[in-house]
């Protein structure tokens, strides 16, 4: 938080500057919207026109950032089916909801989970889990414990505990995520808490290999 208003180098305050640039984007919305005939028909949503005028580039990929959500709610009930990684198609055996934190701009997996509201996983690994958690149930198991290598943003991670969670038998459950890129590691961390999954979930920022070593990425 700022203690005084922020200013810049002529002297105006960011409220004035955050005004001024409002006014700037609404009068190219005008603009680039215009009801113009000959314009409408020719570039009915003002696209062209907008990009045209100077500062829409700026204009344009404020919009964009605008619509990636950095938190996206995911809601997966029973017999629910839907397309993941491998366009294969799954179904949920329980019902499964949760929340998860992706990146705030625009990259594959953050952009797949905001259009679809489903998790950005291999359909294969997902009923592997589901066949586990049947056959725990099956069992009267008590423990589990299960590793993902390269979890990425946990959308498979939180999902797998989230569907383990659904075992009345288990008392004891271990979902072990396995993230080399810090910035994913840290985004899963508030997918984690975010979920109330701390004492469940465990996020090592490690990468996986056949012996011990240290490198950059």
């Amino acid at each position: 938080s700022l203690s005084a208003p922020f200013q810049g180098a002529d002297g105006d305050s960011l409220q004035d500057a955050l005004e001024q640039a409002l006014a700037k984007a609404q009068g190219l919305v005008r603009l680039a919207l215009r009801t113009d005939d000959e314009i409408s028909l020719r570039d009915p949503l003002g696209l062209q026109s907008l990009a045209s005028l100077p500062g829409s580039s700026e204009l344009l990929w404020l919009l964009d950032r605008l619509q990636c959500a950095s938190e996206v709610s995911i809601h997966l009930p029973r017999r629910f089916a839907w397309l993941g990684a491998e366009n294969a198609g799954m179904r949920n055996d329980v019902d499964i909801s949760y929340k998860l934190v992706v990146f705030p701009h625009r990259e594959l997996v953050s952009d797949f989970v905001r259009a679809r509201g489903v998790p950005y996983c291999n359909e294969s690994i997902l009923r592997a889990v589901q066949r586990l958690a049947r056959r725990l149930q099956q069992q009267g198991a008590r423990r589990v414990r299960v590793v993902e290598v390269g979890a990425n943003l946990g959308d498979c991670t939180i999902w797998a505990a989230k569907r383990l969670l659904a075992v009345p038998s288990l008392q004891s459950i271990q979902v072990v995520a396995l993230e080399a890129s810090p910035l994913a590691a840290s985004l899963l961390r508030q997918s984690v808490q975010l979920n109330e999954l701390a004492g469940i979930v465990q996020v090592l920022n490690v990468a996986a290999g056949p012996r011990g070593s240290s490198g950059s990425f």
